[in-house]
């Protein structure tokens, strides 16, 4: 308040906005292509950070040598942003939480493999997201071994295109590291479901347990929802959800059904509540992050 009396000139007014008012519009697509506006409201985005946030307390809670680890090495959080920022991953689940935190973010010009494990090293990074392909490549580059990367603290990769090979080699490669995956869509706000530390190390080939703001189930073609074991299309019920498609009225009835988001991903979940992604269901990739 002080800052803005020095400088703001008189005619500035304040705007709140309304909690429900437009504040991000992310773009995925459809089946066929076609792109879609996910428009979310503040109260959708404020939701999905605190979710994010509520996950991440929760699992340190439950890994306490880990933190230990962590804390140890006396470094302070730092973020790599290797996602572009109109992707629900890069903006919401990463920029956005180290932004309320006061987190530094890094944002590299040269995304490279190389250039990548350069800045891990010189701007001692110790938190990094990633989609699977590329971590995949990060880990078996042959030059891993020359840049230190013991940093390295909170390591989460999408489960979209996730494998177990990756999961076993990100446990290989950073086996002190407080690693994860998560599922979420962009109608969502990577909202989902997640899985870190010991929850991911004893299934790391799942997309994790739902979140706590979040209902999921499993259901047929007809809307029925699917017995435990049996793969169906994903359905998505949570504060977080985008309130439409901006100016696709057709799309929003199709997708947005009393509430809930119909994701067209394919999955199950097992008798403990893992979910497990069984393929696409024609679906856009977009979707899932």
């Amino acid at each position: 308040d002080t800052l803005v009396a020095q400088g703001a000139p008189p005619n500035v007014v304040p705007v709140v906005p309304a909690t429900d008012a437009c504040a991000l519009i992310t773009y995925t697509q459809d089946r066929t292509g076609t792109p879609l506006g996910a428009a979310s409201s503040h109260r959708a985005l404020g939701q999905a950070i605190f979710d994010i946030e509520f996950a991440t307390v929760a699992a340190a809670i439950a890994n306490p040598t880990a933190i230990e680890k962590m804390l140890r090495k006396g470094l302070a959080p730092k973020t790599l942003l290797s996602l572009p920022l109109f992707h629900v991953n890069g903006c919401v689940a990463t920029f956005l939480p180290a932004l309320r935190a006061g987190r530094p973010v890094v944002i590299p010009h040269n995304t490279g493999v190389d250039a990548t494990l350069q800045i891990i090293e010189q701007e001692k990074i110790t938190l990094l997201s990633m989609m699977p392909a590329r971590l995949w490549e990060l880990l078996n580059s042959p030059q891993w071994e020359r840049f230190d990367t013991s940093g390295l603290f909170s390591v989460s990769v999408s489960n979209a295109g996730q494998t177990l090979a990756l999961s076993q080699k990100l446990l290989e490669k950073l086996p002190d590291a407080f690693t994860g995956t998560f599922y979420g869509v962009a109608e969502s706000n990577a909202t989902g479901c997640a899985s870190m530390a010991n929850v991911f190390a004893n299934r790391p080939n799942a997309a994790g347990r739902v979140s706590p703001i979040t209902t999921l189930k499993i259901c047929d073609n007809n809307g029925r929802e699917c017995a435990t074991g049996t793969p169906g299309t994903i359905w998505l019920y949570t504060p977080s959800l985008a309130s439409s498609y901006l100016n696709q009225p057709q799309a929003t009835a199709q997708s947005f059904r009393s509430g809930w988001f119909v994701s067209g991903d394919t999955g199950y979940l097992d008798a403990e509540g893992y979910l497990f992604l069984a393929g696409k269901n024609n679906a856009a990739a977009t979707h899932c992050f």
